[in-house]
């Protein structure tokens, strides 16, 4: 398998892609291995803005517990 997929519908993608540019089914292979290394990054990226995200919450609660404490006192 490659960047195109597997089964019918692939081979005949990459039939049609092969006889219009020799180079196409390369590019093909190219883009997907881009598009895959994008795709891991910005999880990457997105995991660590959840993650900040849940420490400022968790800051957040803990700064509005004692801002509640000290006026109660």
């Amino acid at each position: 398998m490659d960047a195109l997929g597997s089964g019918e519908a692939a081979e005949v993608l990459r039939s049609a892609l092969g006889a219009f540019h020799p180079e196409a089914t390369a590019y093909g292979d190219e883009l997907g291995f881009c598009l895959s290394e994008t795709s891991v990054a910005l999880h990457a990226v997105a995991q660590v803005y959840d993650d900040v995200e849940t420490e400022n919450e968790e800051m957040a609660d803990r700064l509005d517990e004692i801002i509640t404490s000290l006026g109660t006192v």
